[in-house]
């Protein structure tokens, strides 16, 4: 006997609107407010997995050069570029951080309790902004996808390989299939005969 064939789950891409209101629901000067739009920033802007997300120390991140060292699967580093609103929102966090009872640990995303956040705790803040936006269905993977999606139409197979950390184009193939048909509809809208002669 052969065991049935089960096809890949599709992770759904965020779309424009949703972002936006994710971003909105992490507005506020307060702590966990500016920690958890500068960790949903940094996961649109950068694809990063939630475990190297976590694992990010305040010495990996530079804001000056809008880049963080990353330490990927397989003990793979590489440093991951972020955008100017990006930048900000991390500036801001890093400002309220400094009067943080934790402070003087070394681990970049602390915990409004104390101590250094896990990658569980990251998925915590997500869900619970994702829930404030109406996106009940947010997980942190869902940023990588939608990374995925949105870098397609500016970086080549390789360069978006290199920043998401992938060794092998199967997992560009994977990552892309999730929204292939509605990029070829809109690049066919774009190479319609008529419309360009």
């Amino acid at each position: 006997m052969r065991p049935p064939v089960v096809p890949d789950s599709e992770t759904r891409v965020l779309r424009t609107e949703e972002i936006k209101a994710l971003r909105k629901a992490c507005d506020g000067r307060d702590f966990m407010a500016r920690r958890d739009l500068a960790i949903v920033s940094v996961f649109l802007d950068t694809g990063m997995r939630r475990a190297e997300l976590a694992g990010l120390e305040s010495e990996n991140v530079s804001i000056e050069r809008r880049e963080a060292y990353v330490m990927g699967k397989g003990r793979r580093a590489r440093i991951v570029p972020f955008s100017h609103q990006t930048a900000r929102a991390l500036d801001r966090y890093e400002r309220i951080r400094k009067s943080h009872r934790s402070a003087h640990l070394s681990g970049y995303w602390l915990a409004d309790r104390g101590g250094v956040m896990t990658g569980d705790g990251i998925d915590q803040a997500i869900r619970r902004r994702g829930r404030q936006a109406g996106i009940p269905d947010l997980h942190p993977h869902m940023f990588r996808h939608t990374f995925a999606h949105y870098s397609k139409d500016v970086l080549n197979d390789d360069e978006l390989m290199r920043l998401a950390g992938w060794k092998s184009r199967q997992m560009l193939g994977r990552y892309a299939a999730s929204t292939a048909e509605e990029r070829a509809r809109e690049a066919g809208k774009r190479s319609a005969l008529l419309d360009r002669i």
